[in-house]
This record gives structure tokens, sequence and C-alpha cells, in this order.
């Protein structure tokens, strides 16, 4: 049976544009293949479930475990994009009824959507974290194979060898950008990343503010730093669409050098 289309996507559904890209899709369609069979961790859990597949890992571990945590970092992205589109919900709400040149966010619709929020921007760290973990067992040389409980620790190792890898090129350039979903959710060297300062410091820096010279109407914005910030539906949507890139990135990287073997 496999898991991830039985017990963890069953009835679940991702937006079209941020889980296949279009030549995906194509490509797809050209070899009268399934559009669902691109759903993260579903490459590797063709590998996990192949008896005929040997892979070289480490003695005590086993493709049963691998699989399992493949299984709870995909359900975590499940649950991080449903709480997106609660975050997206909510503050719509709220914004369609509140004054436009003033808006005020407070008591329940503020605990409400500070909930959504925060819990979005933590499971999307979450997801990779326990991701981090079978990636880790899998990635090729010259990557050491071992087990990684953090997801920062496990982008360190990529990004070693920008020399010569096109995967720890993609991260460097993440890295280096101060608004992107991999700068947001793991720290660079410029910082704590969004997420830890949500775990240990604050709470979610969501502010309105005039963007526009020709209205006064205020609108919702996330602050980066006290210098910069990104438009609240754009974070909202930027983020989890990385996240999902990056996890198909390294699920791909593995994928395709495990079928090399």
């Amino acid at each position: 049976m496999k898991i991830l289309e039985c017990s963890v996507y069953y009835d679940f559904e991702f937006d079209e544009n941020i889980v296949f890209p279009k030549n995906v899709i194509d490509s797809l369609k050209e070899q009268n293949q399934e559009v669902k069979n691109i759903y993260p961790g579903m490459w590797l859990e063709e590998v996990f479930v192949d008896k005929d597949i040997i892979l070289d890992i480490p003695s005590n571990i086993n493709k049963e475990y691998l699989l399992y945590k493949l299984a709870q970092s995909c359900r975590k992205l499940c649950m991080m994009y449903y709480a997106s589109e609660k975050a997206l919900k909510t503050e719509r709400d709220f914004y369609s009824t509140t004054l436009k040149e003033s808006p005020c966010l407070f008591g329940r619709e503020a605990i409400e959507l500070g909930f959504y929020l925060e819990a979005y921007v933590l499971l999307a760290r979450a997801s990779l974290e326990i991701a981090s973990n079978v990636f880790g067992y899998l990635l090729p040389e010259p990557f050491h194979k071992t087990r990684y409980d953090s997801f920062n620790s496990l982008i360190k190792e990529i990004v070693k060898h920008e020399e010569n890898l096109e995967i720890s090129k993609y991260f460097i350039e993440l890295r280096e950008d101060k608004k992107s979903w991999l700068s947001i959710i793991s720290d660079t060297d410029k910082g704590r990343s969004l997420r830890d300062k949500l775990a240990h410091q604050t709470e979610f820096p969501i502010i309105y503010t005039e963007l526009y010279p020709w209205t006064e109407k205020e609108f919702p914005i996330v602050l980066i730093d006290k210098d910069d910030f990104i438009k609240f539906d754009d974070f909202v949507k930027k983020l989890r669409e990385g996240v999902i890139e990056g996890f198909r990135i390294l699920e791909q990287y593995c994928y395709e050098n495990i079928k090399k073997i």
C-alpha cells in the first residue's frame, strides 16, 4: 500500500501551480502518467517500497524507518499549507469589515490570525526538519550519509560544495536573499530567521500601512526586519511555494542519484 497516497494526501489538494510546475505537467501528460505522482515524497516512496532497490545506508537504518519519517514530513507540509490557507482567509475576512484607512487588528481576530500565521511558519520549518533526517541518508557523494536532526545542519553541509554542485548554488543564492523562503525559516550569516524569532523572541510581525500614494487605505505587510517588509499575500504564497519547491529539489536530487545506481 502506498502510504502517502492513502494516508497523507487522501482527500487533500494543493494548489496545482505550487506542486506541479507547468513543464512537469506537460512532461507527465506526454508520457500518459498521472499528475498525482508528483506530490511531495512520492518519488522517494517509490524507492522505499521497491524491494529490488538496495540503498547505500547505514546497517541500523532501514527503508521502513525512512518511509515513516517521510510520511511525517509530508503530513506537516499539508498542515503548513492548510494553516496558510486559513491565514489568508482570516485576514481577508477581517479586512473586508474593518476601516480600510485605519485597520485595527485586536482581540479574538488578532489571536486567530496570529495563531494561523505562527503555526504556518513553524510547520514550514518542522516539515523540513523531519525531511532532513531522510535526505541526510540519501544524498550522494560528496555528502556524508548521516542523520541530520536540524534543517540548518543539512543546509550548512550542502552549501560547503558551492564550487561544483547546482543544488549547493541553489541554496547559497537563497541564503543571500533575506526575503527568500529559506531565510524566513532558517538562520543565515546575517542573523536569526523569522521562524526562530517566533519560537523564542516575538509574535508574528504583521502591521497595516499605506503602500500607494493614490490611496489613504492601509494594507497588511509582514516585517522582515526594521528596514524591510513583504506584502502579506506575497509573504504567505512565497513561503509555501518555496518550502515545497525546496523539498522537491532535495527529493529529486536524491531520487535521481539512487536510480543511477
